[in-house]
């Protein structure tokens, strides 16, 4: 099936105009994993969100019941303002 599909595809003239088809120095197999990586490299699954989330809410927790961060001189506690710990 990708045999038939990629010869199909070498023959379109819109993607081809001189009709030769130019190889990539790298191994077919790497190169379109490459493209891939690089095409997908921005997308983030969303179990990822919610575990990134969990991670922060763990930290700020952390932080603030830390009793070496408590501060004597101003009776104040360390306080995560922000859930971009990471």
């Amino acid at each position: 099936l990708y045999l038939v599909t990629k010869r199909r595809f070498h023959g379109l003239w819109y993607l081809f105009p001189s009709g030769q088809f130019q190889s990539i120095l790298l191994p077919e197999f790497i190169g379109y994993w490459l493209t891939f990586f690089v095409l997908y490299s921005n997308l983030m699954p969303i179990s990822l969100y919610f575990t990134m989330e969990v991670c922060n809410a763990a930290q700020a927790y952390f932080i603030k019941n830390d009793l070496k961060m408590y501060d004597e001189a101003q009776d104040t506690p360390a306080n995560a303002r922000t859930t971009n710990l990471c």
